[in-house]
């Protein structure tokens, strides 16, 4: 403990024992600063690409349609619904309602306004709101007798979604009832599912489902692997890095070739002299490493 204490003493007096430490903690930090940026701009890439076509894997257009495939899979941890009423008779017009977990899924936010809570009470794409005038928030839309107070405006949530190929008869509701008012509703024309599933379907299901559809953030999502770090460059960092502490510790040992040599006069063996190197070389370490992570 004695000598423990006396080498380590050493290394606080020695100014090369400094130099040593801010060089050892600077090849640690290199390859953690690169991984750190690397990392930063996928997820940034990722959370932008979420953002802008939605949090869910799949959509399931005309739901009804596909005999129960929802509740069929295994692998499907969440799902939200997008039903369309068939009371709409006004082509600019279709009116609907989208549950909670569609609203999160599906990233649609509103602009301006609050969701609906009561009867009678809407929100609207704002492409709906750009194409006619009349509407805006506290004006009135008729639809079959039936007055809607709009009180909230979305994005056009839909508007990047990947559609079916040879399906252009799909449709999205632009005017979002509430969930009471929902209730009022008995007969639905089209049903979208969204979904999250942990195991990606495989090509013959969506082979067999036509209307089964991977969001666009599948493709996006996996080009953002771009900004991860080639399998070459960490080799080549860590070797860098490798070689960059031993040419640091061999210069600080040359060094210390004058010290070693006193100690041996005063009658350090070999073992002993060997063990004084790993010592301070285990030291110097354990004194960088913290400084290059933090």
């Amino acid at each position: 403990m004695k000598k423990f204490i006396l080498i380590l003493k050493d290394i606080i007096r020695s100014k090369n024992s400094m130099l040593v430490i801010f060089s050892v903690a600077f090849a640690v930090l290199i390859p953690i600063v690169i991984f750190s940026v690397s990392n930063s701009f996928m997820q940034a890439a990722n959370e932008e690409c979420n953002k802008i076509y939605g949090y869910f894997d799949n959509i399931l257009y005309k739901a009804s349609e596909s005999n129960d495939f929802v509740q069929e899979q295994d692998n499907i941890t969440s799902n939200g619904s997008i039903k369309i009423f068939e009371n709409s008779n006004n082509n600019d017009i279709i009116i609907g309602y989208i549950d909670d977990v569609a609203t999160k899924l599906g990233n649609i936010t509103l602009i301006s306004g609050e969701y609906p809570q009561n009867e009678n009470e809407v929100i609207v794409c704002n492409s709906l709101i750009y194409k006619n005038d009349a509407y805006n928030l506290g004006s009135v839309i008729t639809e079959k007798g039936i007055d809607y107070k709009i009180v909230g405006i979305i994005n056009d949530y839909y508007a990047l979604w990947n559609k079916p190929v040879e399906n252009n008869n799909i449709l999205f509701p632009n005017v979002l009832v509430s969930e009471k008012e929902s209730k009022n509703y008995t007969s639905v024309i089209q049903e979208h599912i969204l979904m999250i599933n942990n195991i990606s379907f495989s090509k013959e299901e969506y082979l067999n489902n036509d209307t089964l559809v991977a969001n666009v953030n599948k493709n996006t999502n996996n080009e953002s692997e771009k900004y991860e770090v080639p399998p070459f460059v960490v080799i080549l960092t860590t070797l860098c890095s490798v070689l960059l502490n031993l040419y640091i510790f061999s210069y600080y040992f040359e060094n210390e070739k004058k010290k070693i040599a006193i100690l041996r006069c005063l009658g350090l063996n070999k073992k002993q002299s060997i063990k004084y190197c790993l010592t301070k070389m285990a030291l110097l370490l354990i004194s960088a490493i913290p400084f290059g992570i933090a």
